[in-house]
């Protein structure tokens, strides 16, 4: 009987012994468990919070390029275009007509130099002249401010005695003869505004020889200064009263003749 009894501790014994080996087990399992999944977790959840942050961060602290401001060039472009005013060119030609009425007078727009303020250049027939010359006047205007640079100038309308000129490009030459000799004086707009040339050429005709500023030289070269590759224009006066109002009311320019 004590035995028997023996017997039954030690079974107990051993099912209390297997319990707690099976709960030691499961504890750990558990315990490994949430360790790795809380390991997985927070380095899922570290890495998803700190990705998005540098990138944004990264793209926040990024300077950005600065954009090409077209609106000041297209300013400064349009401030260097002057618009020229008609009002003191019509008051000009309407003083003119006044004082020379009856007169065969002849007008034109020009721009000799490239501020894109024309010059008005009036011509009227010279009283009593059996070879039909001319008096030619040029006019600058800078804003309000006129100044006359030629004043009654006498000339020819065969352009034996006249002045042409390079559009836009500053190139004033004036040409005429002395009996049969033939001098060019080359100018810019604001050196005949003084009456000083820069250049000059002479052909004298009894010796058969050109000079540019005293030096000889050829008749390509001395001629050359005059037509410029023939691309000079005739100062001069060809519109009518009526023709030259349609190009100063609409603030248009005539092509170069």
């Amino acid at each position: 009987m004590k035995r028997f009894t023996a017997l039954v501790c030690i079974f107990a014994l051993a099912l209390s012994l297997c319990a707690c080996s099976k709960e030691s087990t499961n504890d750990t399992s558990a315990e490994k468990t949430e360790g790795t999944t809380g390991k997985v977790t927070e380095e899922a959840t570290e890495e998803i919070t700190k990705t998005p942050t540098e990138e944004v961060t990264e793209t926040e602290t990024e300077e950005p390029e600065e954009p090409t401001d077209t609106s000041e060039t297209e300013a400064t472009k349009q401030s260097e275009k002057r618009d020229y005013n008609p009002l003191p060119y019509i008051e000009k030609i309407n003083n003119y007509e006044l004082t020379h009425e009856g007169e065969v007078i002849y007008y034109n727009l020009i721009k000799i130099d490239d501020d894109d303020i024309p010059e008005l250049v009036i011509a009227n027939e010279h009283s009593g002249s059996e070879e039909e010359d001319w008096n030619l006047n040029l006019y600058v205007f800078k804003g309000e401010l006129i100044a006359q640079v030629l004043n009654e100038f006498e000339c020819d309308n065969v352009f034996n005695n006249a002045f042409v000129y390079l559009p836009e490009e500053d190139y004033i030459c004036y040409h005429h003869c002395v009996g049969l000799d033939y001098s060019l004086e080359i100018f810019t707009l604001d050196g005949l505004a003084e009456g000083e040339y820069y250049e000059s050429a002479y052909y004298d005709y009894e010796a058969g020889i050109y000079t540019i500023d005293g030096q000889e030289t050829n008749s390509d070269k001395f001629y050359y200064l005059l037509n410029v590759a023939n691309n000079t224009r005739n100062i001069f006066g060809y519109y009518t009263y009526d023709e030259i109002m349609v190009f100063l009311e609409s603030g248009t320019v005539p092509d170069p003749l």
